[in-house]
């Protein structure tokens, strides 16, 4: 009598293997993740197909169905955190129309010519500061001392230059001993727009400098 329970069981391992072999390669356009109900039938029929001479363990059966909660419930928060992150990119956006007409602090060593242009240095120590403007070609246009400046922010206006394209470096000090310091400088903010990349941040479109992220601005003025 045991031999022909275990002859059963071993058909039935057949089978099992049989249809495990048979959903181990589905058509190209089969479901490619499982659901809740799809896991309850497999859990199911796992209990059906088991080896009765070695059932599935109490602490087993628990744990399988503990992997499957923390894989739903990681899915789901994955859910809310993608949709609270794109209602607070929405806010933000709405938020960031009140800077069109401001100018934004952006740092850029670079500048097209024109009217005068509001910038600043953040001055990591006393000590006088000069700023050298050259044209695109590397030749010195202007240098302007603009004195001894406590550690801070040095604000200053760059003086108004013909039409072209020009390089700014700041330094700190005197001689070779001087240090390099960016250069941030105001750009008119004419519009706001949502990343494309799908992160929510919002990029401010800038005349003469294109879409800069708001989170790379230095601080928004007041456009004089």
């Amino acid at each position: 009598m045991a031999d022909l329970n275990v002859n059963a069981v071993g058909a039935n391992r057949a089978a099992t293997g049989a249809a495990t072999g048979a959903a181990a390669s589905p058509p190209a356009t089969a479901q490619q993740s499982l659901g809740q109900q799809d896991f309850l039938q497999l859990m199911i029929a796992q209990l059906q197909n088991q080896d009765p001479f070695k059932p599935m363990e109490n602490g087993e059966f628990l744990g399988q169905m503990a992997q499957f909660s923390t894989v739903n419930g990681i899915t789901e928060l994955q859910s809310t955190v993608e949709s609270l992150a794109a209602q607070f990119g929405a806010t933000q956006l709405v938020d960031a129309t009140s800077l069109i007409g401001r100018q934004a602090m952006i740092l850029s060593d670079r500048v097209p010519g024109g009217e005068a242009r509001a910038a600043s240095v953040d001055v990591p120590a006393a000590g006088p500061l000069r700023l050298r403007i050259e044209d695109a070609n590397g030749s010195l246009v202007q240098t302007l001392d603009l004195g001894e400046r406590a550690p801070g922010r040095a604000d200053f206006n760059l003086p108004p230059l013909p039409p072209g394209d020009y390089r700014l470096r700041a330094s700190l000090g005197q001689g070779q001993g001087a240090t390099a310091l960016p250069v941030a400088v105001a750009a008119d903010i004419r519009g706001v727009a949502l990343a494309g990349d799908g992160s929510g941040n919002t990029q401010l479109e800038l005349e003469h400098f294109g879409s800069v992220s708001l989170n790379d601005v230095r601080h928004i003025r007041q456009e004089t």
